[in-house]
């Protein structure tokens, strides 16, 4: 058997590690190690998954998204409380490979198996202790229905049909909230990604920087969400809406008959984007010089309303109780 059949089927036997796993470990999260043979080397484990994702299965990849689907005109209640104080978490810091670009490099693709079936979504780089951190939606590291892990776990930052300007990142930890894996609770639709080097080289490094994570931000304010959309060139280049955000309520969700999205406390923005830009990041205010900005979430779903998806994403707030949590628990592993 060749060895890098052998990893592919390591992988694929992945091991639910409930509170944490390696040096990521806190009873407020859920993660998954990725069993990697030979560690992150070039020659190992990172260079089966770079094989395994042909063009030709990248161009298959089906975009990911989670919708919502609402058969009556129900409205939805507002339960949000837009008084908490917003912080900052480990504030970005500008490399000396920065680029100045329309597409920040610290967005980009995901690429990951469920089972037999290759998907998509969006993700970027924060900024972490361990310079290795990617942020996306749980439901693209975790899917609820098939009770599975994400396995063959890649981000590529600014993909752009097909190629790979900063290189392909192979994910050795996968990290979602309880809330997320266990309940499918939309206000916790969040994930980190671990990625191992490239060639030795970190992508928070690789890339020039990554976005803050910022806490608590306020439910309004002009904001940027980037992502690769099925419905914009086939997901093959990286889209983006500018708008500003509202309190969830301009489209019809029911905080009573649908599960997942009560109480739900989250942004709405209008945007046109569709499945695929799933984990995308939504930042505000956006450094066109810099290409970088405070993420303060992150694509997680869409409506569809009498089989019409209307032009609204939603994304969670980020606080302390989602991807804060997360990040204490494995920005160091």
């Amino acid at each position: 058997m060749a060895l890098s059949t052998l990893c592919l089927l390591l992988f694929l036997s992945l091991t639910d590690v409930i509170n944490g796993a390696g040096n990521c470990i806190d009873s407020s999260t859920v993660s998954v190690n990725v069993p990697i043979s030979g560690g992150c080397t070039q020659g190992g484990y990172r260079q089966s998954v770079i094989d395994y994702w042909t063009p030709e299965r990248m161009a298959s990849a089906k975009p990911m998204q989670r919708k919502i689907t609402i058969k009556g005109n129900i409205p939805f209640v507002k339960n949000h409380k837009d008084n908490e104080i917003e912080r900052i978490l480990t504030p970005s810091t500008i490399q000396s490979n920065t680029r100045g670009a329309q597409n920040p490099p610290a967005s980009g693709r995901v690429f990951f198996n469920y089972g037999n079936m290759s998907y998509s979504c969006s993700g970027s780089v924060v900024t972490a202790n361990n310079t290795a951190t990617v942020v996306t939606a749980g439901h693209c590291v975790y899917d609820n229905d098939t009770k599975q892990w994400a396995t063959n776990w890649i981000f590529v930052p600014d993909y752009n049909n097909g190629s790979a300007p900063y290189g392909i990142f192979t994910a050795r930890i996968l990290i979602t909230t309880p809330e997320w894996k266990n309940n499918a609770n939309f206000s916790y639709d969040v994930a980190l990604a671990i990625m191992c080097p490239n060639n030795g080289t970190h992508i928070q490094t690789k890339v020039g920087g990554g976005f803050t994570v910022s806490l608590n931000a306020s439910q309004t304010g002009s904001t940027i969400v980037r992502g690769y959309p099925g419905n914009m060139n086939n997901a093959q280049t990286m889209s983006n809406c500018t708008g500003s955000t509202t309190k969830p309520g301009t489209a019809l969700l029911s905080p009573f008959s649908i599960s997942g999205i009560k109480n739900y406390d989250g942004f709405e923005i209008y945007c046109t984007m569709g499945p695929g830009s799933s984990g995308g990041p939504w930042v505000r205010p956006f450094n066109s010089s810099t290409s970088l900005g405070l993420q303060v979430s992150g694509t997680s779903f869409g409506i569809v309303f009498l089989g019409i998806q209307l032009p609204y994403l939603y994304g969670p707030r980020y606080q302390q109780s989602n991807i804060g949590k997360l990040m204490d628990a494995c920005q160091s592993a």
